[in-house]
C-alpha cells in the first residue's frame, strides 16, 4: 500500500502526476487527440509492436536527433495515428530513415530482435505521404506525458 498525501502530491513534476494517474485510474488514458487520424486497427501491422510506459520513454528520447524526437511529438500531438506527411511539419524529409530511427532505438532498449515502435497500414497505391503511422495507446499516453501534453 502506498499513500500519497495532498501535499506530497503536489510537489511531484507534472510528468509523475501524469503517471500516478494513469496508474491509478486506468481511465485516465487519453483518448485519441481532437483532429487525429480516425482509423480501424485491422488496417495496421501490429505484431512485435511495444507499450512503452513514461520511464521507457525518458529513455528512448535520450539519443535521438532532433529531427526524430520533433516527429514524434507530431504524433504525440496528433495521434495516435499519424498521416505519414504530416511529420515534414517536423522536418522529416524520409520517411524510412525516421522508421528506421525509431525501430534501432526501440530494439536497443527493449532487447528484442523484431520489435517496433510503429505500426503502418499498407501503403501500396497510395500517394507519397499519405500512409499512415502509429503507436500504441500506451506509448501514445507515454508520449504525452514527456512532450508535456498531458
Amino acid at each position: 500500500m502506498l499513500i500519497l498525501t495532498p501535499d506530497a502530491y503536489n510537489r511531484l513534476k507534472p510528468k509523475t502526476k501524469a503517471e500516478v494517474l494513469a496508474a491509478v485510474f486506468q481511465s485516465a488514458l487519453p483518448q485519441p487527440v481532437q483532429g487525429s487520424e480516425s482509423f480501424d486497427p485491422e488496417e495496421f501491422y501490429w505484431e512485435d509492436r511495444v507499450d512503452l510506459s513514461p520511464g521507457d520513454i525518458e529513455a528512448f528520447m535520450s539519443t535521438l536527433s532532433v529531427e526524430t524526437k520533433e516527429g514524434l511529438k507530431v504524433i504525440a500531438e496528433r495521434g495516435p495515428v499519424v498521416r505519414a506527411k504530416w511529420l515534414n511539419d517536423a522536418g522529416i524529409e524520409s520517411y524510412a530513415s525516421f522508421q528506421r530511427s525509431t525501430t534501432r532505438r526501440t530494439r536497443s532498449l527493449t532487447g528484442g530482435k523484431t520489435d517496433f515502435l510503429l505500426a503502418w497500414d499498407d501503403w501500396d497505391d497510395k500517394p507519397d505521404g499519405e500512409g499512415r503511422y502509429a503507436v500504441t495507446t500506451a506509448t501514445h499516453r507515454a508520449l504525452r506525458i514527456f512532450f508535456d501534453l498531458i
